[in-house]
């Protein structure tokens, strides 16, 4: 993930920009928003080593939120809604790479498992 700008980020030096998944507006990674996993290499962060399994149904939508975490107020960055017909191109690999508010760049990967 590439993030573009950083002007509501109070410590660039720190590792805080984290993300969550909601399907259907629920939130279902992580358990908690502030159980979220917070990463930062300058304005990218990768969260690949990080893996969940989601039960996704036809109609499913997939929203994910982009967050930076301060110390007194968490900062949006961007959100990206994802209708079951982009869920499907990611998981047939036609499209997997979006850019979206203030995220340059955020490839995804969904694998379906059978």
């Amino acid at each position: 993930m590439c993030i573009r700008d950083r002007h509501w980020d109070v410590s660039p030096t720190n590792p805080d920009i984290y993300y969550l998944i909601y399907k259907n507006d629920k939130l279902i990674f992580p358990n908690t928003p502030l159980s979220a996993e917070v990463v930062r290499n300058r304005l990218q962060a990768t969260f690949g080593h990080i893996k969940s399994k989601i039960v996704l149904e036809e109609d499913d939508i997939l929203t994910i939120v982009v967050g930076d975490r301060d110390h007194f107020e968490d900062d949006l960055i961007g959100t990206l809604v994802l209708a079951p017909s982009k869920i499907s191109k990611i998981i047939n690999k036609t499209e997997n790479t979006f850019s979206f508010d203030q995220v340059e760049k955020l490839s995804i990967e969904i694998n379906r498992i059978d």
